[in-house]
């Protein structure tokens, strides 16, 4: 089924958006702000990105396509 696919595949990018997380609070520790920056800018787009895709399969869910 579809839906599934693409709900193990938002569950997957969630995963990797925490452990990208936990490195950037590594960053922070190691007083490496610039990376931390960028890393949490990188999570921001891809936190956004996985929100439009999960908008776009609860209205297909909704509407059964």
């Amino acid at each position: 089924m579809e839906y599934k696919e693409n709900i193990e595949t938002a569950i997957k990018t969630l995963e990797a958006l925490v452990k990208k997380m936990a490195d950037s609070r590594e960053e922070i520790a190691e007083n490496r702000i610039e990376k931390a920056s960028e890393s949490l800018n990188y999570i921001e787009a891809e936190l956004q990105k996985l929100a439009g895709e999960v908008a776009q399969l609860k209205f297909r869910i909704e509407n059964k396509d």
